[in-house]
């Protein structure tokens, strides 16, 4: 792997035909080392960041039978905020990925969701994602591992600031989930 020449500050910058492998790098704000290091994926075909945790939880049980989401109400329910607007200025957008070990009772479907509410810097929230987002679940009852994949999130075009947490249902009976973690990274 080789790392490109220039630190640009913005997708633009980065080189229009990358090698499978090919490192770049995004200046993202003013101070000496606010930037981005993102990798050449060829078979994905995107620039894409290494992923980062944005929020973990321990063993938690839900019961909740719903057929709508209902917070995950936990002391780890919301996280700091991120910092959306300048990768937005910079043209990345954002992927979650959600996974959890879980069960359900019998046949029903037990599902643990991402949510993400936007907030701008005038300090209104400017948009909530409607789950389902970034879905993990199960029906199976005994424990076991649950994983939504890489799920772009599309935040509205005013938000500045993004606060991530959770949001769980079960179609009936009970539900529960153990170790649950939440992922994000920037892709190009």
């Amino acid at each position: 792997m080789t790392a490109t020449a220039d630190i640009g500050t913005s997708v633009a910058d980065l080189p229009a035909t990358p090698a499978d492998g090919e490192i770049a790098q995004l200046r993202l704000g003013d101070t000496p080392y606010d930037f981005l290091g993102l990798v050449y994926d060829a078979t994905y075909g995107k620039w894409v960041s290494q992923p980062q945790v944005v929020k973990t939880s321990t063993a938690v049980g839900h019961s909740v039978t719903s057929t709508s989401y209902a917070n995950y109400a936990t002391d780890s329910q919301t996280v700091a905020i991120v910092p959306q607007g300048s990768f937005d200025a910079a043209g990345l957008g954002l992927q979650v990925r959600n996974f959890c070990i879980a069960n359900a009772d019998g046949t029903h479907t037990f599902s643990l969701s991402g949510r993400v509410t936007g907030y701008n810097d005038g300090g209104s929230d400017s948009t909530t994602l409607a789950p389902p987002f970034a879905v993990a679940s199960t029906t199976s009852a005994v424990r076991v591992g649950c994983d939504s994949g890489w799920t772009d999130c599309l935040p509205s075009p005013i938000t500045d600031y993004m606060n991530f947490g959770w949001q769980v249902k079960v179609t009936g009976g009970s539900g529960a989930i153990l170790h649950a973690g939440m992922l994000l990274r920037w892709v190009a």
